[in-house]
């Protein structure tokens, strides 16, 4: 089992100013390889202890917390590249160089929290979640996603390259549940 960490376990953007601020400053996808500095936001506002510590509990439970880094494995007799990008609304998504003779005949999947800050890789397979397909969608905010202007769940094909943004399982961080998407839990099978 693999996992990126999201602005949760960084405590990051998680009240609605905050929130709000981050989501206008994130950048349009795809984003060009090297090109993640710009879109860094480092505004105090992350606590990265708290998520040391969600990434440590992840891992003695047997799952590997990529945090800018790759991994090879093989799957049914075939190499596969899982390359984790860790969050950007922490400022820490920062993509690994991947060299050409590691994705060489592999399958290459890339796990980005936020679908934003997902790039132009050479990738198979893009895997993000982050929006919860809509979690809240504010009244009159209905035709922008509809109209194809924000992609908040499902497969992207951006000129033969797949992302794919889960809904995830999550609700809100009030007192209240509120989710106006239905949760999901994706599984897929590449052909």
């Amino acid at each position: 089992m693999y996992a990126v960490l999201g602005n949760h376990d960084y405590q990051s953007g998680i009240d609605a100013p905050e929130c709000w601020e981050k989501m206008l400053k994130d950048p349009k996808p795809p984003l060009q390889p090297g090109g993640y500095d710009a879109f860094r936001i480092h505004d105090d506002s992350a606590d990265y202890a708290y998520a040391d510590t969600v990434a440590g509990e992840l891992s003695k439970n047997g799952v590997r917390v990529l945090r800018n880094e790759y991994t090879e494995t093989m799957i049914d007799g075939r190499k596969v590249v899982i390359v984790g990008v860790d969050d950007g609304w922490a400022g820490m998504a920062n993509p690994p160089q991947v060299p050409e003779e590691v994705k060489n005949n592999s399958f290459v999947i890339y796990m980005v929290h936020e679908p934003s800050y997902r790039g132009n890789w050479d990738a198979n397979l893009t895997l993000a979640g982050h929006t919860h397909g809509g979690q809240v969608i504010p009244a009159g905010s209905e035709r922008v996603i509809t109209g194809g202007l924000v992609t908040l769940s499902g497969k992207i094909n951006e000129s033969g390259k797949i992302t794919y943004i889960s809904r995830g399982i999550g609700t809100s961080n009030l007192d209240i549940t509120l989710r106006a998407s239905p949760p999901e839990i994706v599984v897929i099978e590449p052909s």
